[in-house]
């Protein structure tokens, strides 16, 4: 019980994150207005495309929330866009499928705005539409505001829309775009001399570099993304590596021939496995790479394969899964417990069982846990019911 407490406190920590309200009575005296605008005129296709929030308090009471550099998640979920092509469509949002929740940052700091202050934020469109033709573009804000009425229900503040229009860029210049933002990352690197400050800047002009090539959604920037995962120049690039091939993949097949023509080059490195199963990829593309991986030296690598086994399950890993969820100093002992548990076998069983009475709490409670869901969904052969129903309630009585 103790535990679930912890993580109900946890939870509702990183929700509070710029999630604080305004007591109910203040509710009908908090009155907020939303602008925006693009300040970029000559936008081509490709381009980031920046909106301008400004949020004025025209209401007679101070409105406190919290400013916040970054979201964990990807995007900050509190300045929200839409956008509407001319024959009346909503373009499709990167994460229209994510179930992220808001995970705070390092980059919060509260804030009082005063009756009739403002304050800006910048937000790129294209963290909220896939922008893949040139056009005129109708734009809509909504400002998810820190106050609730007395039922909960937050504040939404939304906007005038505003017209956007994004100029044509024919593929020869896509390509020199490209090839620019290419040469720019190439020589956008900290050097052993630099001050701390020196090095941050630098990794966030490479950001800004790698989301613009991200915005094209064009096949040629997809070989440097790729490159990148291989270069682990900084974990940051990687990161904006997988966010490329999650959210912005939009030609699935010429993904998946990008990354397997650069294993074959390259063989496998940490996060490619991961890129991979962003596209359409199969079992037959998995099933040469999966072995490998299982037996790398790499502890990344090795959890990317064992990760891999989740989703393209087959009996002939069990053995190998075994051995790493056995094994207390395994990098990829919670994966293999997890993997064991999506594919039933009878030896798969007797070693969850095992794990369930692990000395390890925290093992005990990834076991129970990596059962539960796959009693809830399973991606390979599914758990019988008698397979655990004693283990897990004596599991669940010692730990919670």
């Amino acid at each position: 019980m103790k535990r679930l407490i912890c993580y109900m406190f946890i939870f509702m920590h990183f929700l509070s994150i710029g999630c604080s309200k305004l007591i109910p009575e203040d509710i009908d005296k908090v009155n907020l207005k939303l602008l925006i605008s693009c300040g970029k005129t000559d936008i081509k296709l490709g381009d980031a495309i920046p909106i301008t929030f400004e949020i004025t308090n025209v209401g007679s009471v101070p409105y406190d929330y919290n400013y916040r550099s970054y979201d964990r998640c990807g995007r900050l979920y509190e300045f929200e866009l839409t956008a509407i092509d001319i024959n009346g469509q909503i373009v499709p949002d990167p994460r229209a499928d994510s179930n992220c929740l808001l995970l705070g940052g390092l980059g919060n700091e509260d804030r009082i705005l005063k009756t009739s202050q403002s304050f800006t934020k910048t937000i790129e469109l294209n963290r909220w539409a896939i922008i893949e033709k040139p056009g005129t573009y109708k734009v809509n804000a909504f400002y998810h505001a820190e106050i609730a009425d007395s039922n909960g229900n937050e504040g939404i503040i939304k906007s005038d829309s505003i017209d956007v229009n994004i100029k044509p860029r024919s593929d020869k210049e896509m390509i020199r775009h490209i090839d620019n933002l290419i040469t720019l990352l190439k020589v956008t690197k900290a050097r052993e001399n630099f001050t701390y400050q020196q090095k941050q800047n630098q990794l966030k002009k490479r950001e800004r570099l790698i989301k613009k090539l991200i915005y094209t959604l064009h096949p040629a920037a997809m070989s440097v993304l790729v490159d990148l995962v291989y270069e682990d120049y900084h974990r940051n690039d990687i990161y904006w590596a997988q966010e490329a091939f999650h959210y912005y993949l939009t030609n699935k097949s010429e993904g998946k021939r990008v990354i397997l023509q650069k294993i074959d080059e390259k063989g496998l490195a940490p996060s490619i496995l991961y890129l991979l199963r962003q596209t359409d990829a199969t079992k037959n593309d998995f099933a040469r790479l999966i072995p490998i991986a299982l037996n790398s030296n790499n502890p990344e690598i090795l959890s990317d394969g064992v990760a891999a086994t989740s989703m393209f399950p087959d009996d002939s890993y069990m053995p190998r899964l075994i051995k790493l969820a056995m094994d207390t100093n395994s990098p990829a002992r919670i994966e293999a417990i997890d993997a064991i548990a999506n594919n039933r076998t009878d030896e798969g069983v007797q070693a969850l069982r095992k794990l369930l009475k692990d000395k390890n709490d925290s093992i005990r409670e990834t076991t129970y846990r990596s059962i539960i869901s796959a009693y809830e969904k399973s991606s390979g052969r599914p758990l019988r019911e008698g397979d655990f129903k004693d283990a897990l309630k004596e599991c669940y009585m010692e730990q919670f």
